[in-house]
């Protein structure tokens, strides 16, 4: 092998014929769109942390269409990282001074696991060298590392064609030396982990979990049970287990439970929050400061209910950009206590990494204590890719913060919020927290255990204060629709006796409408289907086909029956009107319909006979909201006492008036046959 030393503050490294295994999608950074096809190298698995004395080993999947004989590994080991953006660096393919370049060793050489995987084994030795070097490899020394070999160290790592001299796939991951083990305090780890899923509820009201999305849940639950005692922070969508607990999959009710376990454990935390993902402050910008509240009391509920969660809305994880305007609106609804993202706040000009809670320059007394979720260390959760190389990738970042102030005597601690739209994978997380559960420099902690030892002051005593950049971000809620939809749900409220049940469905459609994972496009359709979903209730009220009334009187009793299908009483106003008719005794009647067929009866009076229209209309008891609404014909074929008097009278008029003319003719008609002598 060839060895090519770049500068004295370096680990002494050795390379050894041994197995590695890698994850070459994860790599893509580093090889390129450029990188020859032809073979695939994946990480699978590699020691987190090297402490004198021990190996670092790389255990690699291969794939290729050529013959294993014609393939070989090379490792390129570079110099120890000063940066946290030399790192960044790194995964960005920019190479940096090269510690030590080995020749490829054949991969049909490399011990094989029984998957295929090949391991490679790099021994760390001290001088004198410790542990051995096997056979044919060769070492360096540690002892020459100016100001200690503590460190990050870059390795890169590529698969290539030997007899084509070509190379296939190729990563970067990292080697971190913890060097000799620090009197200090080991830093702080905050992981904030969102058990979520995008909404599970339609607009329609039916709620189903895509298959991919409860994989992925499960994946989460499993990897947190497997690691039980390794502190996390987890912030789960209460929708979302909503949709857990209402799924018909066995899985969904087993994650679940494993879901309800963590939040049972006293050495974890878990946060509650708004019903789905929103931005409180935004709400509150564009006048719903009601839905604010609503989204947390409807959250808190559910988690509550599903997971047992005990309420803790003093705490809250933003998951996007606050502005200054944003801390009062968060303080009335209770928040002592905020997460943000660096990217909220102002450059302080510093290179180290923030490392303490702090308090926002020019705010009141008494508003939230601030921690800063660091966006570098979100960036290492990907969509796709290799999520071993990516976790390695994670850990490598936290050492690098570690290494900015090592051994420092001044707790320090970072956080970081997992973004809600990373596919939970078990790769990622199960090498995350197996190398956080044996790390000698990094310590979990929950959330709150980091207020309870990271003071926000300074080594001076003084306290710690950022400047917040610029305004949160924008949130978009139709509100015009939102609050159409809603007084009609108010007004449906009192139809139903705010029956629970039937105003929680369509009040979570409303909740759900307001996702910040919607467009708003999307969120409209939520509005709509709600009132869709009060239409479809109302629906199941009709009146009886015969829609023609016939009164034989004058005054009468006349039935207007009203058909329900409902499986809940109906609290409504039955109210009737027309020109033609009065109602002696009223014209509405105050209803409780329990029935299907509910006959109502209403005294009328006719002023005439004929056929008259009759309006019939049901509504809410506040009177905002009509449920039905219809026109009847009444028939009144009633004669009065009068008509017949002056009937009568008519007839015995026209008789005596035909019979008088009768007797004149006749007399006529005599007189002329006597005249004529007939």
């Amino acid at each position: 092998m060839i060895l090519r030393q770049a500068g004295r503050a370096a680990t002494v490294l050795a390379l050894a014929a041994a197995t590695l295994t890698m994850s070459g999608a994860v790599g893509t950074a580093v090889a390129g769109a450029d990188t020859p096809a032809g073979g695939r190298l994946n990480l699978t698995q590699q020691t987190p942390w090297v402490s004198p004395g021990q190996s670092f080993q790389l255990r690699l999947s291969v794939s290729s269409a050529l013959p294993r004989t014609r393939l070989g590994v090379a490792v390129t080991v570079f110099d120890k990282l000063t940066s946290r953006s030399a790192l960044s660096q790194t995964l960005q393919g920019r190479s940096v001074g090269v510690l030590r370049a080995f020749a490829p060793t054949a991969v049909s050489a490399l011990p094989a696991g029984p998957a295929g995987e090949v391991t490679v084994t790099i021994p760390v030795v001290s001088s004198p060298p410790q542990p051995p070097v096997p056979p044919g490899g060769e070492s360096l020394d540690l002892g020459s590392c100016a100001g200690g070999c503590g460190g990050v160290y870059p390795v890169q790592v590529e698969l290539r064609d030997q007899a084509g001299n070509r190379v296939l796939d190729r990563f970067t991951t990292h080697l971190v030396f913890v060097g000799t083990p620090s009197t200090g305090t080991k830093l702080g780890f905050t992981w904030i982990l969102p058990a979520h899923a995008p909404p599970a509820l339609a607009p329609d009201g039916r709620r189903s979990l895509p298959p991919d999305q409860s994989r992925q849940l499960a994946e989460l639950a499993g990897s947190l049970a497997r690691h039980e005692t390794v502190p996390v922070t987890l912030a789960p969508t209460a929708e979302t287990m909503q949709a857990l607990a209402d799924s018909a999959r066995v899985t969904d009710h087993q994650t679940l439970a494993a879901l309800a376990a963590v939040a049972a454990d006293p050495t974890q935390q878990v946060l509650t929050g708004p019903y789905v993902p929103v931005s409180l402050p935004g709400l509150a910008d564009l006048g719903l400061a009601d839905q604010a509240t609503a989204q947390l009391t409807r959250g808190v509920q559910v988690l509550g209910a599903t997971l047992h969660a005990q309420p803790n809305p003093h705490t809250l994880a933003m998951g996007s950009p606050i502005g200054q305007g944003d801390l009062a609106p968060l303080r009335s609804q209770g928040v002592d206590h905020l997460v943000v993202p660096d990217t909220s706040l102002a450059s302080s000009g510093s290179k180290l990494t923030l490392t303490q809670p702090f308090q926002v320059a020019g705010a009141q007394s008494g508003l939230p204590l601030v921690t800063a979720s660091d966006s570098g260390l979100a960036a290492h959760f990907t969509r796709g890719g290799d999520q071993v190389l990516a976790a390695h990738q994670l850990l490598a970042d936290l050492a690098e913060i570690y290494f900015e102030q090592p051994g420092s005597s001044q707790p320090r601690a970072v956080a970081v919020e997992t973004p809600l739209d990373w596919p939970a994978s078990s790769a990622l997380l199960n090498a995350a927290l197996d190398g956080l559960a044996q790390s000698p420099i990094v310590q979990p902690l929950t959330l709150s255990s980091l207020d309870a030892s990271i003071p926000a002051v300074g080594s001076s005593g003084t306290p710690v204060v950022r400047q917040l950049a610029s305004q949160g971000d924008e949130t978009r809620v139709p509100v015009a629709s939102l609050r159409t939809a809603q007084r009609r749900l108010a007004s449906f409220s009192t139809v139903v006796a705010n029956d629970p049940r039937l105003l929680g469905e369509i009040g979570d459609v409303l909740l759900t409408g307001q996702s910040s994972d919607l467009r708003p496009s999307e969120q409209t359709r939520y509005m709509s289907g709600a009132q869709a979903q009060i239409s479809a209730q109302l629906s199941k009220l009709t009146l009886a086909q015969d829609r023609t009334i016939t009164l034989t009187s004058r005054t009468g009793r006349i039935p207007i029956t009203v058909i329900s299908q409902t499986d809940y009483t109906v609290h409504a106003v039955l109210s009737v009107a027309s020109d033609k008719l009065s109602f002696p005794n009223g014209s509405s009647q105050v209803l409780a319909l329990d029935r299907r067929d509910n006959p109502e009866y209403f005294d009328v009076s006719a002023r005439a006979s004929g056929d008259f229209p009759l309006s019939v209309s049901l509504v809410s008891p506040n009177g905002d909201l009509v449920l039905l609404n219809s026109r009847f014909t009444v028939r009144s074929t009633a004669t009065s006492a009068v008509a017949i008097v002056l009937s009568v009278g008519a007839g015995a008029f026209l008789l005596g008036w035909w019979g008088r003319s009768l007797i004149i003719r006749r007399r006529e008609r005599n007189r002329r046959l006597v005249r004529t002598g007939h």
